[in-house]
């Protein structure tokens, strides 16, 4: 008696072996892309970071130009008062830029999970 190997089941092996090859691959652009994803989240990260500290940093520097406006229109010093009011007005626009800014952003908000450890 000769012991073979069915021709149906040499396909089913064929088969099933290209599906492991092709399912490794998707594996690895899988892992790729949660690598790119990690350090895209990083950036991220960072940034808003530098946005926080650049909005309190505008925000301290207003309420103080305010506050020297407020004592300025008390003694009357029109030049002084006009300087302050030009500063005021010179941070206005970049507040709003930073203000539109994180409203877009958190438009876009998309979750992302912290990785294990973080």
């Amino acid at each position: 008696m000769v012991v073979g190997i069915d021709n149906r089941i040499e396909n089913n092996l064929a088969r099933i072996n290209l599906e492991i090859s092709e399912k490794k691959k998707d594996e690895e652009v899988l892992k790729t892309e949660i690598v790119e994803f990690q350090n895209r989240e990083e950036a991220l990260e960072d940034r808003i970071g530098e946005l926080a500290q650049e909005g309190h940093k505008t925000t301290v520097e207003s309420r103080s130009q305010k506050e020297t406006l407020e004592k300025l229109k008390e003694s009357k010093e029109r030049e002084n008062i006009a300087k302050v009011l030009l500063l005021i007005k010179h941070l206005s626009p970049s507040r709003k830029t930073l203000n539109e800014s994180q409203s877009s952003r958190s438009k876009k908000r998309v979750h992302i999970p912290k990785r294990n450890g973080r």
